[in-house]
C-alpha cells in the first residue's frame, strides 16, 4: 500500500488531525499523538467511555474486571465480541483488530487473562496512539526536508 502523508501539526510532538471510529461510526475528530513511548492507545474523558462502550459490548464488560489503574482486563475470550477501532487520516482508514486491541498477561491465580489496550487519559488532552496502534502500520517521520516543506507524518498499514 502507499504511505498516506498528513501534516504534522506545529508546536505539538508529532501528531495530526484524525478521526477515531468503531463499526464505520465516528467517535471523534481531532488531535492525535503518536508516541512509541507510550504502550497502550490513550483516549480523554469523557471520549474513553464513549470508545470502550462501542469497542466492547456492555455484557462483555461485565466479565471484566477494572485494575486500580483504571485498565480493563477479561477472559480472553471478549476478543471475538470486540469491534476494531479504525483511525481516520489523510483519506485513509487504520484499522487495529480485536486481537491487536489486547495483550496477554497473567492474573494473581497464574491464568492467562488479556489486558485492554486502552488508558483514560484527563480530559483536554490529545488521544494518543502508542505502540497497540503502531505495531499495526509503518510510521514516517519528515522534518521537512527533501519533497515535503513542512513536517509530515506518513503511514501505511502493515
Amino acid at each position: 500500500d502507499q504511505i498516506v502523508w498528513v501534516p504534522a501539526l506545529t508546536g505539538m510532538w508529532w501528531a495530526f488531525g484524525a478521526t477515531v471510529s468503531v463499526a464505520s461510526v465516528e467517535l471523534a475528530y481531532g488531535t492525535f499523538l503518536l508516541d512509541s513511548g507510550t504502550s497502550l492507545i490513550g483516549a480523554p474523558l469523557p471520549l474513553y467511555e464513549h470508545l470502550l462502550n462501542r469497542l466492547l459490548p456492555k455484557r462483555e464488560q461485565r466479565k471484566c474486571t477494572v485494575t486500580q489503574d483504571s485498565l480493563v482486563v477479561c477472559p480472553c475470550e471478549v476478543i471475538e465480541k470486540t469491534s476494531p477501532m479504525e483511525v481516520g487520516a489523510g483519506g485513509r482508514i487504520f484499522s487495529v483488530q480485536p486481537a491487536e486491541l489486547y495483550g496477554q498477561m497473567l492474573d494473581d491465580n497464574g491464568d492467562t487473562v488479556c489486558l485492554l489496550q486502552l488508558m483514560k487519559l484527563k480530559t483536554g488532552m490529545p488521544f494518543i496512539l502508542g505502540d497497540s496502534f503502531l505495531r499495526t502500520v509503518a510510521a514516517f517521520f519528515d522534518l521537512g526536508s527533501g519533497p515535503h516543506a513542512t513536517p509530515s507524518i506518513g503511514l501505511a498499514p502493515l
